[in-house]
Formats: C-alpha cells, sequence, structure tokens
C-alpha cells in the first residue's frame, strides 16, 4: 500500500466515525441547517482533509524532522490535531443546543477514539513488522478498519442512541450528574490508556498487551454497558416523576370538578327552599329582588349541567364539565356518547377524558378567531371494549424525527410537546390506558388540519356493571 493511500485512508477512518457521532444523538431541530446538508458538508470536509493529509505530511515532517526523526509521528499528531479542532468548532457552531449536551456528546466521542486508538496500539505488536512504518503503516490501517467495524456499531447501538433520547427528554440543568459521570469515566480510561503506554518500553509491547488485550475488552464493554445503564436509568426516573406530577395534576383536577358537581348537586337537592323563598317574595310583592335572587340561581347552576351525556356518573360530569367549558369559549361541541355504568377509576376517567378534551380547547383557542372551532367527541362500547375519540381542528404537531413522514395514527412519543410544562398530556392517556390492557393512538391530518385521539380500553365482561350497553358503536370505527 502507498505512502500517499495509506496515510489518507488511515486518517479518513480515524476521523470522520468521530464526526459522524458528534451529530448522530441530535434531531433535525438541533441544526442550523438542514440535517443532510450537514452531514454531507463534514462527509465532504473530511474527504478533502483525508486526502490532503499525505502532502501536507511531507512538508510539515521537514520541519519537524529534528523532533520526530524519520518516523513524522509528530507531525501526523499535529495535523490530525488541527483537523479535530476544526471539526469541533464546526460541531460547537452548527448544533443549536446547551453547552452540557455538546460536550457531553463530545466526551462520549472521545470515549470512542480514545478506546480505538488503545486497540490499536495494544494488537499491534501481534503483527509483524506493524509498527515499522510511521505515522499509519498498512498494519494499522486494517487494525482501524477491524476495530471501526466492530466498535462503531456497538457504541451507537448500546450507548448512542439511549444517550440521543436522554438529551431529547432531559433538560441541560438537570443533567449534571450523568455529565460527571460520563466526564469521569472516560478520562479514567484515558488515564489508564497513557499510563499503559508509557510505563513500558518498546521491547516489551507485545508482554505488554498480551496482560493488558483481555482487561482493556473488559473495561470497554463493561463501560459501554455502564453508560446505556445510566442514561436508560435517568430517562426512567423522569419519566415516572412526570407521571407521578401528572397524575397529582389529575387527580387535582378530579376533585375540583366533583366538588363543583358536588356544590350543584346540594344547590338542586335546595331548590325546594329556593322556590319557596321565591313565591314568599313574590307574595310579598317584592319583584325585583325576586328578580336579583333569580339571577344569583342561574348564575350558581350552570346551564351545562342539565345535559345527560350517558348513564355513567363520572363520564357524564366530565363531558358536562368540558363541554361546557368549550362552550363557554364559544367552540361547538358535538358529543355521542353511549355506555352503561363502568368501573373504571373516575381519576383514570379524568386523565383520559381530560387530557384529551384539555388538548382539544388548547388547540381551539390556537386558531385565528375568524376560523370555527368544533370539537367532535364519541364515545362507546364495542363488545368489551370502551373507546373514546376525539376530534377537533389543529394548527399543527410536532413530529419527532422517528415517525416523521409515517401516516395514520401513531403512539404519544411520535408527537413532541409545544408547551412547557406537561405539554399535551399524551403520554399520561398512553400510560393510563396500558394500565387497562388498551392504547392511544394519536393521529394529525396536515390535509384537513384536524387531530384526533382515539383511545381503547380493554374491559373484561366481569368489571362492567349488569345493563352496559355492548352494541357496535358505528361512529367509532370510520378511518
Amino acid at each position: 500500500m502507498s505512502f500517499f493511500l495509506r496515510n489518507a485512508v488511515g486518517f479518513l477512518i480515524q476521523l470522520y466515525p468521530c464526526v459522524l457521532l458528534c451529530y448522530a444523538p441530535f434531531p433535525e431541530e438541533s441544526f442550523r441547517f438542514p440535517r443532510r446538508a450537514v452531514l454531507a458538508g463534514a462527509t465532504v470536509c473530511s474527504l478533502a482533509v483525508s486526502l490532503l493529509f499525505p502532502r501536507v505530511l511531507l512538508y510539515s515532517g521537514q520541519i519537524f524532522e529534528p523532533l520526530a526523526g524519520d518516523n513524522y509521528n509528530v507531525s501526523g499528531n499535529l495535523l490530525f490535531l488541527l483537523a479535530a479542532m476544526g471539526a469541533v468548532a464546526a460541531y460547537l457552531w452548527l448544533i443549536r443546543e446547551k453547552a452540557i449536551k455538546k460536550i457531553l456528546v463530545l466526551v462520549m466521542v472521545e470515549f470512542y477514539a480514545t478506546t480505538q486508538f488503545w486497540l490499536v496500539n495494544l494488537f499491534l505488536p501481534f503483527i509483524p513488522y506493524g509498527m515499522d512504518e510511521y505515522v499509519f503503516s498498512a498494519a494499522s490501517v486494517l487494525l482501524y478498519v477491524l476495530t471501526m467495524a466492530v466498535l462503531l456499531p456497538v457504541v451507537v447501538l448500546v450507548v448512542m442512541r439511549p444517550m440521543a433520547k436522554f438529551l431529547q427528554e432531559t433538560d441541560a440543568g438537570e443533567m449534571t450528574r450523568e455529565f460527571r459521570t460520563v466526564i469521569f469515566m472516560t478520562n479514567a480510561t484515558l488515564v489508564v490508556m497513557v499510563i499503559s503506554d508509557t510505563s513500558v518500553g518498546y521491547s516489551h509491547l507485545a508482554e505488554r498487551s498480551v496482560l493488558l488485550c483481555p482487561l482493556a475488552l473488559l473495561m470497554i464493554a463493561s463501560e459501554c454497558v455502564i453508560y446505556r445503564l445510566l442514561f436508560q436509568k435517568t430517562i426512567q426516573m423522569r419519566e415516572e416523576a412526570r407521571q407521578q406530577r401528572t397524575i397529582e395534576i389529575q387527580r387535582l383536577q378530579y376533585e375540583k370538578i366533583t366538588r363543583e358537581i358536588d356544590h350543584i348537586s346540594r344547590m338542586r337537592h335546595d331548590m325546594r327552599h329556593h322556590l319557596n323563598a321565591l313565591y314568599e317574595m313574590l307574595e310579598q310583592n317584592r319583584p325585583e329582588e325576586a328578580a336579583s335572587y333569580i339571577d344569583g340561581l342561574i348564575g350558581s347552576v350552570s346551564r351545562r349541567e342539565n345535559q345527560v351525556y350517558c348513564r355513567d356518573f363520572t363520564v357524564n360530569a366530565l363531558l358536562q364539565y368540558y363541554v361546557g367549558r368549550a362552550r363557554d369559549e364559544n367552540i361547538d361541541c358535538r358529543v355521542r356518547a353511549d355506555c352503561g355504568d363502568l368501573t373504571i377509576s373516575p381519576a383514570d376517567l379524568t386523565v383520559l377524558i381530560g387530557n384529551a378534551m384539555e388538548n382539544a380547547i388548547h388547540a381551539c383557542l390556537r386558531l385565528p378567531a375568524d376560523n370555527r372551532r368544533w370539537i367532535d367527541v364519541r364515545l362507546g362500547m364495542i363488545c368489551s371494549s370502551l373507546v373514546i375519540e376525539t376530534r377537533n381542528p389543529c394548527q399543527g404537531a410536532h413530529i419527532s424525527d422517528r415517525y416523521r413522514g409515517k401516516m395514520g395514527f401513531l403512539p404519544a412519543e411520535a408527537f413532541l410537546s409545544e408547551r412547557s410544562g406537561e405539554g399535551y398530556g399524551l403520554r399520561s392517556i398512553s400510560h393510563t390506558a396500558e394500565k387497562y390492557s388498551g392504547e392511544a393512538l394519536f393521529r394529525f391530518d396536515g390535509k384537513g388540519n384536524t387531530f384526533t385521539a382515539r383511545i381503547r380500553l380493554n374491559l373484561n365482561p366481569e368489571m362492567l356493571k349488569e345493563g352496559c350497553v355492548r352494541r357496535k358503536a358505528d361512529c367509532l370505527v370510520e378511518g
């Protein structure tokens, strides 16, 4: 293999995977320019620099010849360092994320580059004449190819994928612990590598490699597993905390609705007393006072409570509450509910119906004033399954890169939050549906600008009280 080709290929294999790993964990919206354009530019620049490396090495090597001897290692390392610094500077500018996130990715790339370089140095003494040629020998290029083929897929699948999810779902201010752990472990690997490379003489490299190769492989594998568990556990803890906050919010919301319904029920119970009071006022010829009294009653007893949607008390109360809120905002509501008494937890029904209706109302309020605002709610039984569906106009939805371009109904994770705090609440709906062996799917129709939430709960027949309607709800099977 010629000097030119050997060093160009070696330089490219050592640099280019690191460049790609820098950009891999970030979604499309994190880039200043389109992701494909950035990756294409990074590829072209890496190829150009790799082709220039052998020629520049010959000239720069002459300058450092007194220090480097006849192997040009000093000039080669300097050129590689300059190229790496340029790649890092470009990466830091092209990615629009908090500094701690970008540095965390760089540290993980350092882990990949460090372990690859360490493995090449450990295995190189076993190849005859592998260390005789300067900078990149034919043997070192071969080892870089082999280590890249083995190490790169492991790092991407085991470390980078959970890390990408971790970066997307964790705020920059909440990842200090993970950042310190990754920094410590990666730099510890670097220290071990430097000590192992400098503590023995050239003639004992083969003996050192025999001792350190198994240890290095075990250490690298263990670190990959630790990194994966670290990111996954953090995501799980964040998700559990978010679910707990959501459940608490829904519990408070349910209690608020229950208090309002109880208050109105008590007022209805006392209606006889109100009628007696009005009768006395009219008997005593006090019409103005009676009219004022009636106005107070109308303000306290909302007209929304007069509508009966279904026989289940909780579902009916929730629909009365949210449909009343929507109509107060001049949103047209069409409700078709057909179910009997259910033994589903009232808190769970509040999560399902409450979040779906909250999202629908919020989407309608974001429409321009001249747009028609409407919500279509359908609820019914299909065999032993409860199906809830809401449809409403929607200006747009933020689809994650993983599901971009896919049509039809998608899981909650396909939709990214557009609001601070709990965002859409779609994950709360999905989490609650899974408790009943069901599912929650969602669809955004870009042509019709409508958003549909479809929730299905699998209920065993014994979970339904006698009298539950089991006929198929035709309105829920369309689409």
